[in-house]
C-alpha cells in the first residue's frame, strides 16, 4: 500500500480533534460565565450580564487566530503541566473596565478609544485577569465535583498574541468565549480562555489522585469498614508440626502398617505453628509446646510470634480493600528453613504451675 493511502495519512489529512478529558465541556462554559458575571459584578460596580457564545474543542491555532489585538493576555500556568493555558479580554471590554474602575458612569455609553496600553490600563488589567482566573477555577471545580488541588496561577501579562507561544498550532485546546454586556448604555465585550488538553490532563489526575488520598483516609466509609471487617473474620488455617522427617524414595514405598518413627525427645517442646502462603510455601509464625487440657491435645506458644507476621497480616488486609500494591517478595514471612523467630525455646522446666497439664508425660511417639 502506498504511503498516501495507509490509514495514518489519512487520518492525519482528517484534521480532527481529540475530545476532552473532562465530562461535560458545556457545563464548565456555563459555570464559567456565571462565576464571572459574579466577580466582574463587583468591579464593575453595577449590573451586567455573562453569556457563553462558544465552547469547545478546537486547534490552539484556530483559537489564537480569532483573537484580536490589542488585548489584555494573561498567561496561565499550573503546578505539573508543561503546556501554558491564556485568558484574553478584548480591547472593548479592557477599555470599559478601566473607565468604570476610574470612575466612569455605566449609565453612559462611553466612546471605545483604540489605542496602546498604558501602564494604568495593565495595571488595572491584571486585576480584572486575575478575577476571571479566579472565577475559571470555581468553573473546573463546579464540573470536577470538587476543589482544585492545583490552581491556575497568572505569570505573564501581554497584550498581542504575537508575544506568546503556549504550543505548537497543531495542539487541541479547549475554548471557552464569554459575550458581556455591562450597565443600561449597551457596553459590551468579549474574553475568551483557551486550555490545551494536555493540561486538562494535569488537573483531572491531580484531583483523582487527591481523591484517592481522601478514600484512603476516610475512617467513617461504611463499605470499606464492613469490607475490613470481612477480610479480618476470613478463616485462616495454621498446622503445627511436631517433627519433620527426611527419608528416601525407597523408604517411603517400604513402609507398613506398626512401623515406628523415631522423634526427637524435646519434639513436643518445639512445636512448629506454620501458616500456608501462596504458592504452597508455609511459613513458620512461632515455636509452640505440645500439651493436654480436659482431655484433649493443645499446643502453647512459647515465645511471641514472628514480629513480621503483623506486618504482613496489616498488607493482606490492605490489599483486600485495594489500598496497596502487591506486596514484594521480602515482605513475606520465612519458609521453614529460613531462620526462626527471635528469641529461642526454653526445654528445661521453668518451674511454673501446670494447671492445664502442658507436662503431661503422655506425650506421643509418632510425629504428623
Amino acid at each position: 500500500m502506498r504511503a498516501d493511502g495507509s490509514i495514518l495519512v489519512r487520518k492525519m489529512r482528517q484534521g480532527g480533534v481529540a475530545r476532552s478529558p473532562l465530562p461535560d465541556t458545556g457545563l464548565i462554559g456555563e459555570a464559567f460565565a456565571r462565576h464571572a458575571e459574579d466577580r466582574l459584578r463587583a468591579i464593575a460596580k453595577c449590573g451586567l450580564e455573562v453569556l457563553v457564545d462558544e465552547c469547545r474543542v478546537t486547534r490552539l491555532g484556530d483559537a489564537a487566530s480569532e483573537i484580536v489585538s490589542p488585548a489584555m493576555i494573561g498567561l496561565l500556568a499550573i503546578e505539573g503541566a508543561e503546556t501554558r493555558a491564556f485568558l484574553a479580554v478584548d480591547g472593548a471590554l479592557t477599555w470599559h473596565l478601566t473607565d468604570l474602575l476610574l470612575g466612569g458612569d455605566a449609565a453612559e455609553a462611553g466612546a471605545v478609544s483604540t489605542r496602546p496600553f498604558t501602564a494604568i490600563d495593565m495595571g488595572l488589567g491584571r486585576l480584572c485577569l486575575e478575577t476571571l482566573v479566579r472565577a475559571f477555577e470555581e468553573a473546573l471545580a463546579t464540573a470536577l465535583g470538587r476543589a482544585l488541588p492545583r490552581g491556575l496561577a497568572l505569570i505573564d501579562q501581554r497584550h498581542t498574541m504575537s508575544q506568546i507561544r503556549v504550543a505548537p498550532d497543531y495542539v487541541d485546546t479547549l475554548k471557552i468565549r464569554l459575550s458581556v454586556a455591562i450597565g443600561e448604555a449597551g457596553r459590551t465585550g468579549r474574553l475568551d480562555v483557551v486550555v490545551p488538553l494536555a493540561t486538562l490532563d494535569v488537573i483531572r489526575a491531580a484531583v483523582a489522585e487527591e481523591g484517592a488520598a481522601d478514600a484512603r483516609e476516610r475512617p467513617n466509609d461504611l463499605w470499606r469498614a464492613a469490607m475490613r471487617r470481612a477480610a479480618a473474620a476470613a478463616p485462616v488455617t495454621l498446622d503445627a508440626v511436631i517433627h519433620r522427617e527426611r527419608m528416601t524414595l525407597g523408604a517411603l514405598g517400604s513402609m507398613r502398617p506398626g512401623q515406628i518413627i523415631e522423634i526427637a525427645p524435646d519434639a513436643p517442646r518445639t512445636v512448629e505453628i506454620i501458616l500456608g502462603q501462596p504458592g504452597r510455601r508455609p511459613a513458620v509464625l512461632a515455636h509452640a509446646q505440645l500439651g493436654a487440657y480436659q482431655g484433649r491435645k493443645v499446643v502453647r506458644l512459647r515465645v511471641a510470634p514472628d514480629p513480621r507476621l503483623g506486618t504482613h497480616v496489616q498488607r493482606a488486609l490492605a490489599l483486600a480493600l485495594g489500598e496497596l500494591a502487591a506486596p514484594p517478595e521480602c515482605a513475606r514471612l520465612p519458609a521453614p528453613d529460613a531462620a526462626g523467630p527471635p528469641g529461642s525455646v526454653d526445654d528445661g522446666d521453668d518451674g511454673e504451675a501446670d494447671p492445664a497439664g502442658w507436662n503431661d508425660p503422655a506425650t506421643p511417639r509418632t510425629g504428623s
